[in-house]
């Protein structure tokens, strides 16, 4: 409990004490906020005070001076001022103290702990950003060590000292895991290719052999007519239908073989990394007593022949029948919410915000499991995934190594 009959009778200013004769009236506003500021930012860790009534004089003597009772101002007006013009917002309280029969009024700013505290606007002289510091009786601009002493501060009081362990989910906190690789794999383009191959040869051997047939020239020519006509009745019927490869003439095939790729994307993207990937979650669990604030991870990988990660979710395409422009699909939870991936020259980054990770309850680090192919040639190889913990109060980014063996069957570990 503060002593104000003390402060007022015996203690000179200071760095966290300063005296004023007279209150600030409007024309003094800009001094107002001045000295509020720069004695928020102050290196001290109890309350700060100004005490309105007292003629402080560089002797060491004081004159005690009164505030008419109908001149006091309202500590609301003054908390407004504050409030509006400097960032982030400081506990300001201003009430009136009666010091041998005369009427005083003091400020006080408690609880300043959200350092450095600065203009957000201008006002008057002062400008936006402003940032002021009162070091004894000096008020003085703030400078890089000012701000350097506040963060090394604040990263000390606020220093996350206990220990996380990272594992793999559902894996009962196992730090490396066995996972099968697969072998060969026919994408859809590659079956589409076959098949549109297989049928350009018949065709094309069908022609052949309608060609040397010379006794049945006259019959081939008039079936073949009938058999184009058929084909344009049917598209003219249904002009937006995808006829099968088989009823498709050897120039559209030819086309189809030559496009198969692009017409294939979505559906061999989404075989690939959905139904032939391992779903991979990292599981964080918080051993220390305090919330890691702000959390994010970034996974590092180095590139492998035969490793292949997702960039994102891939969804099942729609088998469009007809060939008319269908609505965009609503993007899914999953789809919204895969980690970054990012391919660089000899590693896979993936990274995602995590928000504050409680303490003694595991959480997942992705949003959704990423998507990990591990081909046939990995085989009996070891992959490497190094895992960094960022945080608001770690001063450095907490590490840890987790490993997945690759095989081709299942062993026991």
């Amino acid at each position: 409990m503060v002593n104000f009959d003390d402060l007022i009778k015996y203690e000179n200013e200071n760095t966290s004490l300063d005296f004023k004769a007279i209150q600030y009236e409007k024309k003094r506003h800009e001094a107002l906020i001045k000295d509020i500021m720069s004695m928020a930012n102050a290196d001290v860790e109890n309350d700060r005070h100004i005490i309105i009534g007292v003629n402080h004089k560089s002797s060491g003597d004081r004159e005690i001076l009164n505030i008419k009772k109908r001149d006091f101002i309202d500590s609301a007006i003054y908390q407004e001022i504050i409030r509006e013009n400097i960032e982030p917002e400081i506990k300001l309280d201003y009430f009136s103290y009666k010091y041998e029969g005369k009427l005083l009024g003091i400020f006080k700013m408690s609880n300043c702990f959200d350092q450095p505290y600065m203009m957000k606007k201008d006002f008057g002289k002062l400008e936006k950003g402003d940032c002021f510091i009162r070091k004894g009786t000096h008020v003085s601009r703030m400078i890089r060590r000012d701000i350097d002493r506040i963060f090394e501060k604040k990263m000390k009081k606020d220093k996350f000292d206990g220990k996380i362990q990272l594992s793999f989910s559902g894996y009962s906190s196992r730090q490396q895991i066995e996972l099968m690789v697969i072998g060969e794999i026919k994408l859809p383009s590659q079956r589409a290719a076959e098949k549109i191959g297989k049928i350009i040869r018949e065709k094309k051997q069908l022609a052949k052999m309608k060609t040397q047939s010379t006794a049945l020239t006259g019959i081939s020519a008039m079936l073949e007519s009938q058999q184009r006509l058929a084909e344009s009745l049917r598209r003219a019927a249904n002009p937006f239908a995808s006829f099968p490869y088989e009823q498709r003439t050897l120039e559209e095939l030819e086309k189809n073989l030559k496009e198969v790729s692009q017409t294939y994307w979505d559906d061999d993207h989404y075989e690939f990394f959905e139904l032939n990937s391992h779903k991979i979650n990292i599981s964080i669990l918080n051993q220390g007593h305090t919330y890691i604030e702000d959390a994010s991870i970034q996974v590092e990988i180095r590139k492998m022949d035969g490793l292949a990660v997702a960039d994102r979710v891939y969804e099942e395409p729609k088998n469009n029948i007809i060939n008319i422009p269908i609505s965009p699909r609503v993007p899914s939870y999953e789809s919204m919410n895969y980690p970054e991936v990012d391919y660089t020259k000899s590693s896979i980054i993936i990274y995602q915000t995590i928000g504050d990770v409680k303490h003694h309850i595991s959480i997942d680090a992705f949003r959704v499991p990423i998507r990990m192919v591990l081909l046939d040639q990995l085989a009996g190889e070891v992959i490497e995934i190094e895992c960094k913990i960022f945080g608001k109060n770690l001063i450095e980014p907490l590490n840890e190594i987790l490993r997945i063996k690759a095989i081709s069957t299942i062993n026991s570990q």
